[in-house]
């Protein structure tokens, strides 16, 4: 989108139409042959579009955001009503012959069709695309000020300067059904996101709320002036514009959420931001003022007639010089908090490894003593066995010694039965001492155990401190983080505004 500034004017016109995207933070406005785009939450122009043919009167996004649809002219000359694309600003349709302004126009979701009402006191509806008139269709008696499709396409409001409000079928053009109650200009018509509620705002000082099946009226809500617009946000809250300078926020129930800071003059237009959070409406001075609902002292305005491209590019290179400042000013302290950062993650990840290893040799050594437990176990048993073994033999070398002397057993066999009564001997005494050695074993690796355990237990207690000094260092760095790129995500920005300036230059 270009920042090529058809019109440039000292002061701004009366503010004829705002509009807020319904799903990104984008506000179009009005202006004197142009319509100028904003970031609603930072306030940065964004681009304009040229609207040479007059003043935009009604300003509407396309349910999907992708396009605006904007309806206006010069009185007693032309009246129009053109679709834009609001990536880049690019006109891509354009229906509408009438002799005089258009004051309120609407699309359907597809934009196969165009609504659109003015002085001529007919509903006209056009094909998009062929350009082709489909229905003219009369009923009302007066200027029509207000038309609006519901959001499922099925109906088609208009009401005019005398009361009349009037839904229509959108495929046929039928009356659907004719709603009395106001008693005067019905300047706005809103649909909620259902399209089961219809919101009409008067020059009687009232809103009324229908029932768009029975026909009937749900509530009136006195706004306390006359009412210039109204508008549905996503949740179901309603917003109100008055001829005495209040711009105010109603429940879905119609009680009051918040009046806004007061105009000094008629507030024309109002529209609530795709959030809900934020409101922006525009007086009779052209003051547009952009406030979020929880801060209303807190106004950012909005210029409905932004200067020419060479003081725009001044603006934004001052702006880009100090961001660059920002980021220079930042580099240090990041870097700073980074090395912090880094120095309690690798302390933390020091003191892991500590406990994971100590934790490791505590279970090692556990399971090693347990293991020496059970061999000296077995080997008590064994011991049992050998020394019952061991006994026997003791007794069969006596028996022979016996024999010996009284001549009936040879000195071989009694060498013999003492050679395996030693040897029984040895291995009984081998089995003692590996016992004693698995006791003493496993007695060395429980205390083992138990210190490795109580310094697990010491560097587990650190943790807290080590993961809290972690925790802090890591948020201080992830705030200067996230400033850094602000930063640079603006310069960027300011960077491509910069360039989309000089095109528009060229």
């Amino acid at each position: 989108m270009s920042f090529q500034t058809p019109v440039v004017t000292e002061r701004p016109a009366a503010t004829t139409a705002i509009a807020c995207s319904p799903w990104a933070p984008l506000v179009a406005i009005a202006g004197q042959k142009q319509i100028v785009f904003y970031h609603s939450e930072s306030g940065d122009l964004l681009g304009i579009v040229p609207f040479e043919e007059g003043i935009a009167q009604s300003l509407r996004f396309s349910r999907d955001g992708a396009f605006l649809i904007a309806g206006g002219g010069e009185h007693a000359v032309r009246g129009l009503v053109a679709i834009y694309d609001v990536r880049t600003g690019d006109r891509i349709a354009q229906v509408g012959d009438d002799l005089d302004v258009v004051f309120d126009a609407d699309a359907t979701s597809s934009l196969q069709q165009v609504a659109l009402g003015g002085p001529q006191r007919m509903l006209r509806i056009f094909d998009t695309n062929s350009g082709e008139r489909l229905f003219d269709l009369k009923k009302h008696t007066d200027w029509i000020m207000s038309v609006a499709y519901s959001p499922d396409d099925v109906l088609i409001a208009s009401g005019d300067r005398s009361a009349g409000l009037v839904v229509w079928e959108t495929a046929t053009g039928r009356e659907y059904l004719n709603l009395t109650g106001h008693k005067g200009s019905i300047n706005a018509i809103t649909w909620r996101s259902d399209s089961n509620v219809l919101a009409s705002g008067s020059e009687d000082g009232t809103v009324k709320l229908w029932d768009v099946f029975s026909g009937k009226q749900i509530k009136s809500i006195n706004v306390g002036g006359p009412v210039t617009d109204v508008a549905f946000g996503h949740d179901g809250k309603l917003v109100t514009a008055t001829r005495n300078g209040r711009t105010t926020v109603w429940k879905p129930d119609g009680s009051k959420v918040k009046d806004l800071p007061a105009a000094p003059e008629a507030v024309l237009d109002a529209d609530l931001s795709h959030d809900g959070q934020r409101v922006v409406f525009g007086d009779w001075n052209g003051r547009v003022v952009n406030v979020k609902l929880d801060q209303p002292d807190q106004q950012q305005i909005l210029a409905s007639n932004p200067p020419e491209v060479s003081v725009l590019e001044e603006q934004f290179q001052k702006r880009l010089s100090q961001q660059q400042g920002d980021l220079a000013s930042l580099a240090p302290r990041h870097e700073k908090l980074l090395q912090k950062l880094q120095q309690a993650e690798a302390a933390q990840k020091e003191a892991e490894n500590r406990l994971n290893a100590a934790e490791q040799s505590a279970q090692k050594a556990s399971e090693m003593a347990e293991q020496n437990l059970a061999t000296a176990k077995e080997l008590a048993s064994s011991i049992e066995e050998s020394a019952k073994q061991s006994r026997d033999l003791q007794d069969e070398l006596t028996a022979i010694r016996i024999g010996l002397r009284d001549g009936e057993k040879t000195p071989q066999q009694v060498a013999q039965q003492e050679n395996e009564f030693g040897n029984a001997l040895i291995k009984l005494a081998g089995q003692r001492t590996r016992r004693l050695e698995c006791l003493d074993e496993s007695k060395r690796l429980a205390t083992e155990a138990e210190k490795q355990k109580k310094s697990s237990e010491e560097i587990r207690s650190q943790m807290p401190a080590l993961q809290g000094a972690v925790a802090k260092a890591r948020q201080k760095f992830d705030e200067v983080e996230s400033q850094k790129q602000t930063v640079e995500a603006i310069l960027k920005q300011l960077a491509s505004r910069l360039d989309r300036l000089h095109a528009s230059v060229k």
